[in-house]
């Protein structure tokens, strides 16, 4: 028997002792949940699998948890054009990954590595982050016109939130929410961003912690607005 059939007669069998939790784009709430690891995740994809609503990555109890441990890793993973709308997967490590057109909307992705490629699928279809929970994790890599809208990027503490050295053009920052400890990178990287006023005047300021010395203001909106505004800000 090959290992495909194995894999495959274990999700079938898993499948039915429970139906997956249903989510709700609505509230972006799960009904329940599926408990799965990245390998089990990484290996059902392979089968042809995609909708992985409503995942919990299973909770460690007794010990640290570190998003290297073997069932939060999807490191070089390809999960493009996965779905994993309102799944809990915090600290999770996800350095290396592909996820072009993946859907995370109201998904749990705190604490965690968020290292990929998550630009717009071969059909064009962009990488959905809204309403998703980000806090203290470290977003970095391509994110073109990827949809962050009412993500929530704050994080309590001593910790921040690092959105550092990545193409973040066209994306959609819309009622998202940062703190002032946020990390951004150039915002040379932040071309024709949707982004609320407040928040595009903090960056300007230096509020959020601007990764370089100075800012390139004109260019975190669109070329064509920008005309007027193409001035460098020293923010030191």
């Amino acid at each position: 028997m090959s290992l495909a059939t194995i894999l495959l007669g274990t999700s079938l069998a898993f499948g039915a002792a429970g139906a997956p939790g249903v989510y709700n784009p609505d509230s972006q709430t799960c009904s329940g949940y599926v408990e799965r690891t990245a390998p089990q995740i990484i290996a059902e994809y392979k089968l042809g699998e995609r909708d992985f609503d409503c995942t919990e990555i299973p909770k460690v109890r007794g010990k640290r948890v570190s998003p290297f441990n073997t069932e939060r890793n999807f490191a070089r993973a390809d999960l493009s054009g996965a779905s994993f709308r309102g799944s809990e997967m915090p600290q999770t490590n996800w350095e290396g990954a592909q996820l072009e057109g993946a859907d995370f909307e109201g998904a749990d992705l705190s604490n965690s590595f968020l290292i990929v490629n998550a630009g717009p699928d071969e059909e064009g279809v962009p990488a959905n982050f809204s309403h998703s929970t980000l806090r203290c994790s470290t977003v970095e890599g391509t994110f073109v016109r990827a949809d962050f809208s009412y993500a929530n990027l704050n994080c309590p503490g001593d910790a921040y939130t690092r959105i550092i050295d990545g193409n973040f053009s066209y994306v959609d920052f819309t009622g998202a929410r940062f703190d002032d400890d946020t990390y951004f990178p150039d915002a040379a990287d932040l071309l024709c961003v949707e982004m609320p006023e407040r928040d595009i005047k903090k960056l300007r300021e230096g509020g959020y912690k601007p990764q370089r010395r100075s800012v390139r203001i004109g260019q975190i909106m669109c070329p064509e607005e920008a005309e007027e505004l193409n001035s460098v800000v020293d923010t030191r």
